[in-house]
């Protein structure tokens, strides 16, 4: 989760840095969104907010999953596949979180950061202590 953690930050900070609206979305190509958040992430201002590297957008971020075999989602922000975050760090109107599940292991291995409109991050945590944490409904994490 460190991962997405770090992506998102970034974004935020870039937003508020280079004052305008950042964009971080799942990337496969390094260049354009599209794929699965797991395939690598984007991120890039993006004056005009439609989530396409145009000629006055910048990249600023390319970052590829590090680990084979396991999983991240995004679930909620709208149901959009990306984030974004205006000028004064805050989300455009976007909460939700991200799941990651290390498809080899056990759900006990599942993680989950939250991110609020404010843009700022949470960890989710076991909760009941039986070894799995519980998502914002206090359910287990599961796939």
């Amino acid at each position: 989760m460190n991962w997405i953690v770090s992506a998102v930050r970034f974004t935020r900070d870039s937003a508020v840095t280079h004052n305008t609206l950042t964009t971080l979305c799942p990337s496969s190509t390094g260049t354009k969104c599209g794929g699965k958040w797991h395939d690598g992430v984007l991120v890039f201002t993006d004056a005009n907010a439609d989530r396409i590297v145009n000629h006055e957008d910048a990249i600023l971020l390319q970052l590829r999953y590090p680990y084979a075999g396991s999983t991240v989602k995004s679930r909620s922000f709208h149901n959009r596949q990306y984030l974004q975050v205006n000028n004064l760090g805050y989300t455009n109107f976007q909460n939700g979180n991200f799941t990651y599940c290390a498809s080899s292991q056990g759900p006990q291995f599942s993680r989950q950061i939250v991110i609020n409109m404010q843009g700022r991050i949470r960890k989710s945590y076991d909760r009941n202590n039986d070894g799995i944490i519980e998502d914002r409904c206090n359910k287990p994490l599961r796939y």
